[in-house]
Formats: C-alpha cells, structure tokens, sequence
C-alpha cells in the first residue's frame, strides 16, 4: 500500500486551505471517514470535519489532538514536528487585507463583545435597567419576559444591548440557554454574598423549551429551575421569549407568573432608527455610508415608511454585510448594495452561491442536508432544528455541502453540528421554500417519528412505547434514501420498533397456529351456504355501492390535490389559481376546494390574457374601452372590455414580420401606433375595434443593411415619436400619411420617450441621462434641460408627473430617480426595490402614484406624496410594460412571456392600519363596518363595504381625549347605528354619537383596569364594559353622560363579553377557563361553561336558542341555553384552528358560525341543530385573525388581524365561480395543466355550469 503521505511535504504549504486538502488526502488515501477519525482520535466530529473544510486550524497551543490526528492519518512519529511547524506558520498567514472590519453581524445575533456597533435600542435598555433597578429587592419571582417577533432582536437585545451596556458593569450578568439549565450551577441558585452586586441571568430562547426538543420531563426540570432562579434573592431573570410562543408559555404554569410578571415587548422601528441602524455601525468603524445608501437600504427595508415586519431585521444585517464585504475601495454605494440582492434578496443570493457552487453530487446532497434541518411540527409549520456533525460524518457529500452553506453564513456550526442560522432563511430562500413544500410529507412525518423517540426515551427506552400500528407501517415502508436522512439515534428507534413489531407477530402466529386451522375448517362448512346466498342477491347492488363510494373518495382525493395546488400557486399567478380552486370546486366540492374558491375572492382577482410567447406592450385606450397588445408575432390585437368581465378580443391586425414592443393610442382613442424590432411603424384606425384598418405605415432607415428597430413611440398632439437605435425619429401625422420631421440624433440607442402637458419631450437611452427638448423653429427640436441619472448604466424608461414638474428614470442598476425638472441636474430621491432592469414607468393620471414594471419579476408602485411603497407585486415572469387604465383604478402589464395582466389597484384588503385591529363591528344595516385599533394607532374607524371587493377605510378617525387614555381597540357599535363605544388602557369609556355631526367623545369611568371588550345590546339600550379587574359594568347610553346600571364580577380577567338577542342574558368569558351567564334583570351568574383555557370571543345565535364561544384551548364551543340555568353542550368541543379564537359571529339566519383564530385563519362552519359542520378556513389573511362579522345578507365575511389588516371574501362558491369565469380572462392551458397536475384530465371549470355548494 502506497503511503500518501509521500506526496505531501508540509513545509510546502502555503495556506490553511493547503492544509485542510493535505489532511483530507492523508484520510482519503487510508479510506477513512471523517467518523472514522473522530471516533479514533477523540475529537467530536465537528471540530476534525472543520480541520478537513478548512473552515478551522487545529490549536497550536493543543499540540496532543493534532498529534494525536496526524498518527491516525499515518505520518510517522519522526515527520510529526515538521507538520506543527507548518500549522504555526501557516495560524501567521494574513487573510485577506480589509480597511475596516464589518459593522454588521448577517443573520448571526449581535454579542456582548459587538456591543459597540449596536444601535437603536437604546430606550428598550433603558426600560430593561429599569425593570431590573424595581424588581431586584422585591420578593420572586422577579423576571422579565422580553418579547419579540423572531427576527426582531430579541437576543441581540439581551447581548448586546443589556449586558453589554455600561450599567452592567454594576452586575453580575450570566448567559443561559435552556438547555444549561439542565446542569445548573450551584453557586446560580445561591444568593449574591452580602456586598456582593445583584445578579442578573438572561435566559435567551425560551421557546425552545416549549418545543419537541426536549422531553416531558426535560421541560418540567427546565422550567423548575427557572423558576428557582426567579425565587432567589437579588437576582433578575430576563426571559428572551418568541411572540408566537406567548400562548404556550402561558399554559404552562411554571412559567406563566414569570411571563406575566413584567413584559418588554420587541416591537418594529420608527424609520429615523431604522436609519441609524444603517448608517452608525459603519461610522463607528470609519467608514461612513452616504445618504443616498441610507434612504435606498430604507426604501428597501421599509417601503412603506414604517418597518411593520420587524422579522425583516436579519435580512437587512445580512444584505448589508453582504454588501459590505463586496464593497470595493469607494466604500457601500447604491450599487454594491443592489448587487447584493438587497433586503429580500441578499440571503436568496448567498444560498444560492453557496448552492450552485457544488457539483450535481453535492447539490443532492444539499437537498438531502437541509432534509435533515428542517422539520415541519404538529401545527404544520416549518422550523429549524439542529444536526448532530457525528450524524454527517459518513458521507463527504453532506460535509461539503454543510461547509459550502457555513461559509455563506446560511448554516452555522456549533461544537456538536450544524443549524440553520436564522428562521428567516426558512421563507427568504426560494428554493428551500419549495423543497420544505414538496417533502412537507415526509418533513411531518419525521416529526412524528421524532416526538414518539422522545416519549420511548422518557419512559425509560421500554417496549411498550415503541412504534405500532400505522405509524410504525409508514415508517417502515420508507424508501432506504429517507431512513438514512433520519437521525442516528432516530434510525435506532425505527430499527428497535420493528424488530419488536415483528417479534410479536411471530408469537402471535406461533399461538394461533394450533387453532387456526381447525376454526377456519368449522367456519368455512358453517358460512358456504348463507355467503353463496348472500352473494347471488346482493352481489350487485353491493357492486354498485362499493363503486360509488370508492369514485367519490377519487374525486375527493382530486378535489383536494387541485385545491392545494391552487393555493401553492396564488402569490405568483391569482388568477391561474382562481382557475384551478374552482376546477377542484366542480370535481368535487370538499372543504379544500370551497376554501381555495373563497379565498380567491380575498385577493386582488387580476384578469390575465394568454399571447405569443414573447415580449409585447398593453395599452388601454383613454376612455377604457379599448385595450391593445402588440405582440411578439408581429401582430396587434384588439379587445373590448366590459366592467366586471375580462377584455374580449374582437380583431387581429398583422403589422410586421418582427416582433412589436411599442403601441400608442392618441388622445382620441381613434388612433393607434404600433412597432418592433422589423423597423416598421405602423398607424392604425381603431375607432371599430371589431374592424382595425391600416392608415399607413412607413420604415426605419436601415443600418448596416439592417432595419432600425423601435423600443417606444408615442402619439401626442399630431407628432408620431419613434424611440430607436439612431436616436429619436419623429412624423408629422397628416391624415393617412407621415410626413418625416427631423430626429433627435440622441447618443447611443434611445429606449424611451414621453412629453409633458407643457409640451416637454423627455428622452432616454444608453447615454445614462435623461433629455429634455421642446419645440424650436423649422420643426426642429432644442435641448433645455439634462438630468445625470447615473453614469455607468443605461436608462430604459421615462415619465412625466402629470403637473409637468417631476420627470423619473428607470435603469438597468434597479434604480428609479426622480428628477426636479425646475430643480438640480441630480435626483432628488433614488427608489430601490428592483433586483433586476426597470423596464417601464407611469404615473397615475392623477399624479399620486408611480408604478414600475421590471426584469426582477414583478411591479411596484409609490405614493408620490411621501415616495412610500404602496403596492409590492410579484409577476411570473419578468415585466415589459406598465400603464395605468379607467382612471388609474387598474394596472396593465406586460411580461415577456407573452402575458397581459390586468390588476385591479384596490383590493378586498384596503391599506393596514397603524397597529392591530382588535374589534370588527357593524349596526344591524348599512354598508359601514367599524374598527377598534389598538394602542399604536388608538382610534375607531369606519370602513365602507358598498363594494366589498374594494373596502374603503374612511379618512378621519374617532379619537378619544388624551384625558381618557389611550384607546385599547375594544370597542363595540351600536345595533342601530347611533353611537360607537372604545374602551382605553385607563379603565375609561368613550362614547361617540354618530347619528349626527361627529363631536368629541362622552368619557366615563367603567373599571380600575384596562378594558378588554365592550358591547351593545340588540336594542341599543345597554352597554356591557368587561375588563382586566374582573368587572363588567353595564350603562345605560341614552343620557348626556351615559349612567352606570349596574356590575357583575367574575374571579379572572374578564376577557370577552355579548348580549343575547333579547337582552336578558350576558356572556362573560373569563381568563379562568370558563364561559359565564348572567341574567341582566337580577343580575345573577346562572351558569358557569368550562373551556381548558382562556375564554374570549362568545355571540348568541340570532334566535337565542345556543351560545358560541372561542378561547385560548383553540376549540369552539356550542352550548344550548333553551334552559339558561342548565347549558347542555351540543357535540363535542370544534376542533380544527391551530392558535386562539379571539371571535366568532353567527350570521344573520343562524345558518352558519365564523371564528378568527390566532393562526391567521378564519373558519366558517355550517350549523344544524348547534351542530358545525365545516365548510371552509380561509388562511390568506396574513397575520392572526382577531375579528370577524357577516354583512347583513350573509354574502360577505370581513375579518380584521394583528398586522392592521381588514379582509373580506365572498360566502358562497357558486357566486365566486361566477366572478372567476368573467375575470380572470384565459383559461387554464393544456400545457398549465400537465406541468401543475400531470396525470389528471384536464377540465375547463367555466366550460360548463357548476355545482351547489
């Protein structure tokens, strides 16, 4: 055997990478896995793995273990010193040379030692210490739940920003996770010695120990000792707590009094901040970030001038970082920091580069790795969960594939293995998102198998909790490929079941081996007779019904696939999905299907015309009756369009053998100019869509023997513009001809042209500028005006604002600038967003709004008062064109795909407003729904839902003085519209009347505590108040100042309250776990409901007959009060939300029941006899669901959530069906069809009329 340490001499290494391929040579050449030379030498497999990636150098002041490696890898004891000099020498070898270290931490928390570059949390510290300075000689527990969003800072906060404060320096601080509590030290659960500081422990992720990763008994002793800690004299626990884990932590009595005890909640940054954490760190490391970096990292991060997603926080510390490390020596610029793929991008980008720098073999083994990261729990959400290295060790391609993502900064090694560095790469990476969709099976399944080893391991490894029964035969049937992505241990669980699975089997043939055969022969003379009769008389109708059963659960199983996929495709493609939920719909109407149908009705619904594949331009005529597309066929096609239905096309003109990019209406809407890359420009007579005709056409001066193609024209005030390759060609339209006007010979190509109401003509093209020219002498044209855009890259768009006083640019950098056309000869703002090209600009005819078109596949658009993001818009395939239509209500694109999408501007979702919506009320008629807005927004507000496909929130809100307190969002409306009711955080009461002219609130005392709800009775003549000091005051509105009746108490937080139809019964839910009834004229407690959690939302059945209600449990509860004083509950506990009820509603007739859970879904439930039969959950909401009311007719559901969004959808799928077949324009394709649903016939749902539902 050749030893291959004689082809490496380490006095001939020159870099710490040489070292690593030395080493892994040596191990190759023996044979040997990495596990084999963990397992030899004693070094975990983490650390030697890192020694063979290069990722880490042995220790040099550890000389025994690299010894002990390189004996392993077979050098020989004389040649050992010359391989530690090299590790010495090579441990001095420089890296790469930066002026300045990077100021931002990537997707990693920012750490006590990085406390200098953290900035803008700086009040939260304060409150923190303050929190510390009350709690420190109280009596425990003394703790402080610190409670964030993941992705919102929560532990560079307790890092960085608490321990790494000077005040803690007056402490002693400890770190902890809750895995440390395990093995707690001692001298932790000792007070502080007399003299001593005060003690503060962080213990950060919390949620962990609320997860599968740890057993029953793990958690219980974890969670004990933190409450030790909180008990012990002088010392302050600070809990890092995710948001999404509140609930849980509640329900968990060891950590509910210190979750409760004081609270600092993680919330989003005010954009001055935001800024300040753009620009500081760098500052503070010399090298400063220009304003125009600054506002285009805030534009990006915070589009609508409020960072409302406080998880985005990880994404924009690693596009920075990534940017930072790509910058050169002119430091982050705008285009460094685009390049980096921006926000959204930068971690897309990263995991891409780590993904496709592997070869075929270690991009499968990528897949297979993140596999192994990524699990999907009980609630169906996907999650990170850690890899043990000693579980990677046997296949290289894993390795190699973990470092290539390690060095991307997307994994993170630890001691033991790796893990996912964020949850934010779980949504922020495209190409993970689809494999966790596509093995969401498997992902589910492994969960399973893994909390069942966790329960086997709890009980002491005996048989009795092994794997049986269906579980067992899945897991058993798993492909060789997915039992090796199992864990080590995990294998040896699987493996342990089925041999106990199979020795049992064979017992129990053993034991009916002896009577089996003479039972079957009795049983078989007993049973021919009546099974020969039985087969000749009912053979065929039992044929029939097995028949009938088994295509019904084929069309259900179907029905449910085309369902899921619906969903899988609506961000992308609404309409197509439309489409496919209503084609699951007709196959058969499961709950799935009727859902996707729904929810369809809760999205912006965009009509999509199907052309040749290819670029093209859509332009919509200016009455709006008219809608034009010039092909990648060369032709030109004409549709009419109808409100409420999608275009119709009713001509088809050829106009050149190119493809045609441009098309102009004149102001007439009579005439229409096309052209494309043949050099023909063509003018048509369009005033009889139904029968175009040519007018005339004429060609582009040839270069090089080839024709001139056209990028843009225009038709504006008698003069044809032609944008092109020799610059700016301009006709004089004369009838049915063109007679040539000079051209503006622009340098380079010119890609676009607009003009101005004061007859400006704007051009653009590779020259990087934009020009502006008007009218001179003899039909000439004169420069006035030349704005730098940018210097190194071409420009493709330009538009004038309406007024004429703002021009903008869009460019091949992902750039729009905005122009000051009396102003500097340099932008005035840079909008970011685009990862790609700016294809194509318009401004809304009225000037408020700027939409953009790019390659990055989607548009955009701004509100011009502020430049703010307003809509944010993903499009399958990169975008051409853009232009507004019917008064800027609608959106036209154009994708080089061939695609025409028209999407309306307004939605089922209006804009969010400032913070949660926590009521949803309406009166008992109207159109007009109102709002209760919690505490960062403090208002009422009234919403119109005259077309509930387009809400309306109205502009001026209801506020209360600043003498009341801030208003909570309980709030309630009065049945006959006369007045609205807020509760504030004061324990105060505002009543406003809106039956006339709207004055300032009525203000009245109700409690000692913060109002959690309120409510008005049926006949507007009683309004219940229920709120945290366990009252429920009841007032009479009618007076002046509206005067309290009466009071009822329960022994909780009173979280929820509503009156029965005729007003003599009162529901309170309480945070006791329990529903209760009181009578109004004595007012009595008659009965007492119990739930197994926090009760909230509760409403009586239009006909007073049965009591609903939801809670914290995650079930909804139907009792029958014919007899108030003894409820009987109607069925079992509804099951089926994943996270609180906050609120349910009956509709007006009492045939259905809504609730709005936690988990962003809103279900809807048909009710017979109390009983609820699922109908439909929708999920597109976003956020959680807090509120949720019927409009008077039962057509329409509305629902509010906890990121200010109001959302409405349509009840009933049959009507749905019908707006989707007139909307949505083309139908499905074969070739749609098969690539989404290979296998399964295709059928057109709107060929045909549709089932009930």
């Amino acid at each position: 055997m050749t030893d291959p340490q004689d082809r490496i001499d380490p006095a001939g290494l020159g870099s710490p990478g040489d070292l690593a391929e030395a080493l892994t040579r040596l191990r190759t050449g023996l044979g040997l896995t990495v596990r084999d030379v963990a397992r030899t030498t004693g070094i975990p497999v983490a650390t030697v793995g890192g020694y063979f990636s290069g990722r880490h150098l042995p220790p040099p002041t550890q000389p025994a273990p690299f010894t002990a490696l390189l004996t392993v890898l077979g050098v020989a004891e004389a040649d050992v010193p010359a391989w530690h000099e090299a590790l010495v020498r090579l441990r001095r070898v420089p890296g790469p040379r930066r002026e300045a270290a990077a100021p931002y931490r990537g997707l990693e928390s920012y750490r006590v030692e990085d406390a200098a570059l953290y900035v803008g949390r700086e009040h939260e510290v304060e409150q923190l210490w303050a929190m510390f300075a009350a709690l420190v000689d109280e009596e425990g527990p003394t703790a402080v739940a610190v409670i964030g969003p993941s992705g919102s800072g929560k532990s560079s906060l307790l890092q960085a920003g608490l321990l790494g404060s000077e005040q803690a320096a007056g402490v002693e601080a400890r770190t902890l996770m809750p895995a440390d509590l395990l093995d707690l030290p001692a001298d932790l659960l000792a007070p502080p010695a007399e003299g001593a500081p005060p003690r503060l422990v962080v213990i950060d992720q919390l949620e962990q120990v609320l997860t599968e990763r740890f057993t029953a008994a793990e958690r219980e002793r974890i969670v004990g000792e933190t409450d030790r800690l909180a008990a012990c004299p002088r010392t302050v626990v600070a809990l890092g707590l995710r948001a999404d884990f509140v609930d849980r932590a509640l329900s968990e009595p060891g950590l509910s009094p210190l979750v409760r005890r004081r609270q600092l909640l993680v919330g989003a940054l005010d954009l001055d901040v935001l800024r300040r954490v753009v620009a500081e760190p760098a500052q503070r490391v010399g090298r400063a970030i220009g304003p125009e970096v600054v506002d285009l990292v805030a534009q990006d991060l915070a589009p609508r001038g409020v960072l409302d997603d406080p998880a985005t926080l990880p994404l924009l510390s690693h596009a920075l970082l990534v940017a930072w490390e790509n910058a050169g020596r002119e430091g982050l610029t705008t285009s460094t920091y685009v390049a980096s793929g921006g926000v959204r991008g930068a971690v897309q980008r990263s995991a891409e580069e780590a993904y496709t720098a592997l070869d075929a073999s270690g991009r499968e083994a990528a897949r297979r790795l993140f596999g192994r990261l990524v699990l999907v729990d009980a609630e169906g959400v996907a999650v990170r969960r850690p890899v043990v290295a000693e579980d990677l060790s046997d296949d290289d391609a894993l390795l190699r594939a973990a470092e290539s993502f390690v060095a991307q900064r997307i994994l993170t090694a630890t001691e033991t293995g790796y893990e996912i560095s964020h949850e934010v790469v779980l949504v922020a990476w495209p190409r993970l998102r689809g494999w966790v969709s596509d093995d969401r099976e498997y992902l589910s399944l492994r969960h399973r198998v893994g909390q069942a080893m966790a329960l086997w391991e709890e009980h002491g490894r005996g048989p009795d909790t092994l794997l049986r029964g269906p579980l067992l035969h899945v897991v058993r049937d798993l492909p060789e490929t997915r039992l090796r992505e199992l864990s080590g241990a995990e294998r040896a669980f699987v493996g342990e079941s089925i041999a106990a699975a199979g020795a049992a089997a064979a017992r129990r043939r053993r034991q009916r081996s002896g009577l089996v055969v003479l039972a079957i022969s009795a049983l078989v003379l007993a049973l021919v007779a009546t099974v020969l009769s039985v087969h000749l008389n009912g053979a065929r109708a039992d044929a029939d019904a097995a028949r009938s059963v088994a295509e019904t659960a084929r069309a259900e199983a179907l029905s449910r696939q085309v369902a899921t996929k619906a969903t899988l495709v609506r961000a992308s493609e609404p309409a197509l999905a439309a489409r496919l939920a209503l084609a699951a719909y007709r196959i058969n109407p499961t709950r799935e299907a009727r859902s996707a149908v729904l929810e369809s009705t809760g999205e912006r619904l965009p009509s999509r015309l199907l052309g040749p594949e290819g670029p093209s331009r859509a332009v919509a005529s200016p009455d709006g009756s008219q809608l034009a597309v010039a092909g990648a066929d060369g032709a030109v096609r004409l549709y009419a369009r109808t409100a409420g239905h999608a275009p119709e096309q009713v001509s088809r003109v050829q106009v050149d053998e190119g493809q045609l990019f441009a098309a102009s209406y004149d102001a007439t809407g009579e005439r229409l100019a096309a052209a494309g890359s043949g050099g023909t420009v063509a003018l048509l007579d369009v005033r009889d869509p139904a029968h175009p005709s040519l007018l005339v056409s004429v060609a582009t001066p040839k270069v090089d023997g080839a024709p001139t193609g056209v990028q843009a024209v225009l038709l504006d005030h008698g003069v044809l513009y032609a944008a092109s390759g020799i610059g700016l060609l301009r006709w004089r339209v004369d009838g049915t001809r063109l007679v040539p006007l000079p051209r503006i010979p622009a340098m380079g190509v010119v890609h676009d042209v607009t003009t101005s109401r004061s007859g400006l003509i704007a051009v653009a093209g590779t020259d990087g500028a934009v020009s502006l020219w008007r009218p001179a002498a003899g039909d000439r044209l004169a420069e006035v005006r030349r704005f730098t855009a940018v210097s190194d890259s071409q420009l493709t768009s330009v538009a004038f604002s309406p007024d004429g006083r703002t021009v903008v640019s869009g460019s091949k950098d992902a750039a729009v600038r905005v122009f000051d056309v009396d102003g500097s000869a340099d932008p005035v703002r840079t909008l970011g967003g685009f990862t790609s090209w700016v294809n194509d600009l318009e401004f809304s005819p009225d000037g408020s709004r700027l939409l953009a078109g790019g390659s990055g596949a989607k548009i955009q658009t701004w509100r011009t008062r502020d430049w703010q993001v307003e809509l944010d818009i993903p499009i399958p395939a990169n975008v051409g064109a853009v232009g507004y239509a019917d008064a800027g209500s609608t959106i036209v694109t154009a994708a080089i795909d061939g695609t025409v999408r028209l999407l309306p501007t307004a939605g089922p979702q209006p804009q969010r407003l400032g913070d949660t919506v926590w009521n949803l009320m309406r009166p008992a008629s109207g159109t007009t729904v109102y709002v209760g807005v919690g505490a960062a927004d403090p208002s009422l507000r009234a919403v119109d839902l005259a077309d509930p496909t387009r809400p309306v929130v109205e502009p001026e809100a209801f506020t209360a003085p600043a003498s009341a307190g801030s208003l909570d969002g309980s709030a309630s409306a009065s049945p006959d519209g006369r007045f609205l009711v807020g509760g504030t955080e004061a324990g105060k009461v505002a009543v406003w009347r809106t039956d006339g002219q709207r004055d300032a609130p009525v203000v009245v005392p109700a409690a000692s505590q913060l109002i959690e709800a309120t409510s008005v009775s049926p006949d507007s003549t009683r309004v219940a108040v229920a709120s945290d000091d366990g009252t429920v005051t009841l007032f009479d509105p009618a007076p002046a100042v509206p005067r309290r009746v009466g009071r009822v108490k329960i022994d909780s937080l009173a979280m929820g309250v509503s009156f029965s139809p005729d007003g003599t019964l009162l529901a309170v839910g309480g945070a006791d776990n329990r529903l209760h009834l009181f009578t109004l004229a004595d007012r009595k407690e008659v009965a007492s409901l119990e739930f197994d959690n926090y009760v909230y939302g509760s409403a009586f059945s239009p006909d007073g007959r049965y009591v609903a209600a939801g809670g914290a449990d995650r079930t909804v509860r139907v009792w029958d009060i014919e007899d108030a004083t003894d409820p009987q509950p109607v069925g079992e506990p509804v099951k089926g939300p994943s996270g609180t009820v906050f609120n349910v509603a009956w509709s007006a007739d009492g045939a259905r029941l809504a609730a709005a859970s936690q988990d962003g879904r809103v279900w809807m439930w048909t009710v017979r006899d109390g009983d609820l039969t699922a109908d439909a959950e929708l999920a597109n909401l976003g956020a959680g669901a807090v509120g949720v009311v019927w409009s008077p007719d039962g057509r329409t559901l509305v629902a509010t959530g906890l990121d200010g969004v109001i959302g409405t959808w349509a009840t009933g799928a049959d009507g749905a069906g019908e707006r989707i077949c007139a909307v949505t324009g083309s139908p499905v394709t074969d070739e749609e069809w098969e690539r989404l649903l290979p296998g399964v016939e295709h059928a057109d749902p709107c060929a045909a009329p549709g089932k009930g539902s």
